[in-house]
């Protein structure tokens, strides 16, 4: 058992905080239903205007979705744009070159 716990330390703590997880969940659970259930008959209204909408004008939903991508993708690259960019600037650091 001990061998065990030396070998794989990372697993043994992953295992620990799921089954506290397990166990939040099994005594907040219920209270989360609750709340859920509550938030969709507080709102019914309004989902209900919403799903119409999206029935009535399936084409915004799909274009909102492409805009959104769209964002996404510029995004990405950016963050790809800066990350490299620095990652040269630490490169150039550890080289000396700066």
């Amino acid at each position: 058992m001990i061998n065990t716990i030396k070998r794989y330390p990372f697993q043994l703590w992953v295992l620990i905080s799921n089954l506290g997880v397990v166990a939040w969940l099994q005594v907040h659970g219920h209270q989360m239903l609750q709340t859920g259930q509550n938030f969709i008959n507080e709102n019914q209204g309004m989902i209900t205007n919403g799903l119409n909408t999206v029935k009535l004008h399936p084409i915004w939903l799909i274009a909102i979705g492409i805009v959104f991508l769209i964002i996404l993708s510029l995004v990405k690259k950016t963050l790809k744009v800066v990350f490299t960019l620095l990652n040269f600037l630490l490169l150039a650091k550890l080289v000396g070159a700066i």
